[in-house]
């Protein structure tokens, strides 16, 4: 502790292990992230469980990573139980579940498996839980004294936008922690761009570009990523070789991934975070207007039970922010379109619903100071998209699912993967409330 009774220094500790199923190729796991149900045939690059232990001295987190397309929040509220015992002996502290929205991995969800059924596997749900159970002692008893530096560096020709209003963010953001010690330091980064460089066609298992990355960046730190507001469409660029060729699905993946490890690494005038760590989070009920998820509710194949709101069907999930020293990160429980970020929304004559009302942006009701926002935070509910601009006409049913067009020719595929038109505002509305009980 310093003179005024503050913390001198983070103690950080990190755990990891791989988190694919053995039987892969001889039982049948599906693919998850692509529309027709993939049998998965193999394992080429492990997904990982990564779990960071982080305390400012008083107050402490657990931040659970994993390479898989998402972790629905009763998966995470039951890990969350069968965990209290070991958290309540070391003082409570959160434990967060992130997904790195991985779609070279195997479903997680439930909506990519054969007609009627989840293609989540009960089993390898429990091996992913069981995983990550085993690696909070070790993350916790690894735990050193360090400091914790904050950068960024832009990354351009790395990331696309693939749906009206076309925007990016390029910049890589990277949290750095430098033992005590001297020993190996640690590295959390963070970039917005959805892993599925290796495409629809893939049927391999493995962490997409972020495992390349990986590959680069673990020659000198112990190492972990995390994505951004991928939503709406966030997706990597497709690259070309010295030549002027295309590279391949699996080329591009591995340039991709070595590019945006070399940028982390490359990472400049980082500043130190002084410590002092905070969690805030509300559970939120939101609407279920989407009849293909309700469907899938109702027949078991999305996990958890609806409730009801206002007389209508919805979802519980949670939002939170997660204070280190100067910096606010939002935990964002799904994909959340980047103009609900940072603004950039479409024309107003380009609106398909004109007459609904903005959302506020969730950079404007952050709290001040630096600002991140983890995506795919303790749930995966879907995108995130903005009430103007969601488009679900009437003729989308469960039965059929085929992507809506609105009046001016564009394509509303993220609308079909959605709660509903309501989700971003309420979810925006929960996070500017947060605020205001920080700051009283």
């Amino acid at each position: 502790m310093d003179d005024r009774g503050v913390a001198s220094m983070w103690k950080l500790g990190f755990a990891c292990a791989p988190v694919a199923p053995d039987d892969v190729g001889k039982k049948d796991y599906w693919m998850g992230g692509y529309g027709n149900p993939q049998p998965a045939i193999g394992v080429a690059d492990p997904p990982m469980a990564r779990v960071i232990y982080l305390s400012d001295g008083e107050n402490s987190v657990f931040l659970a990573i994993l390479d898989c397309v998402g972790f629905p929040r009763p998966y995470v509220c039951r890990l969350r139980e069968a965990a209290a015992p070991f958290l309540t002996e070391i003082g409570d502290p959160v434990l967060n579940v992130l997904c790195t929205h991985n779609h070279a991995g195997l479903d997680t969800i439930g909506i990519w498996g054969p007609p009627g059924k989840s293609g989540a596997d009960p089993d390898y749900i429990c091996l992913i839980e069981a995983v990550i159970l085993s690696l909070l002692r070790p993350a916790y008893e690894s735990a050193k004294e360090g400091r914790l530096y904050y950068g960024s560096r832009r990354c351009p020709g790395l990331v696309r936008d693939i749906r009206e209003p076309k925007f990016t963010d390029d910049t890589v953001t990277r949290l750095r922690f430098v033992p005590a010690d001297g020993s190996r330091p640690f590295i959390l980064a963070h970039f917005t761009a959805h892993p599925e460089s290796l495409g629809s066609a893939n049927r391999t298992v493995s962490r997409d570009y972020p495992g390349h990355t990986a590959t680069v960046v673990e020659r000198e730190a112990d190492f972990a990523f995390a994505v951004g507001a991928i939503g709406g469409m966030q997706t990597t660029e497709n690259l070309t070789a010295p030549d002027g060729t295309q590279l391949s699905e699996s080329e591009n993946c591995k340039r991709v991934g070595t590019l945006l490890g070399e940028a982390i690494l490359a990472v400049k005038d980082d500043f130190e975070l002084q410590p002092d760590l905070r969690q805030h989070s509300r559970t939120v009920e939101v609407p279920l207007t989407n009849p293909w998820f309700l469907a899938g509710y109702q027949m078991g194949i999305l996990p958890g039970k609806l409730v009801e709101r206002n007389g209508a069907p919805a979802v519980v999930t949670e939002v939170g922010y997660l204070r280190l020293g100067i910096l606010t990160i939002a935990l964002v429980p799904g994909e959340l379109l980047l103009e609900l970020v940072i603004g950039g929304r479409m024309p107003e004559h380009r609106l398909p619903q004109p007459e609904r009302e903005d959302e506020p942006l969730l950079y404007d009701v952050m709290p001040r100071g630096l600002r991140m926002v983890f995506g795919l935070a303790n749930d995966e509910i879907g995108y995130i998209v903005p009430a103007r601009d969601f488009y679900l006409p009437d003729t989308f049913t469960a039965e059929n699912t085929e992507n809506p067009y609105d009046r001016f020719g564009r394509r509303h595929y993220e609308e079909t993967s959605s709660l509903g038109w309501q989700t971003g505002g309420i979810l925006l509305r929960a996070f500017e409330q947060l605020t205001k009980e920080i700051e009283e």
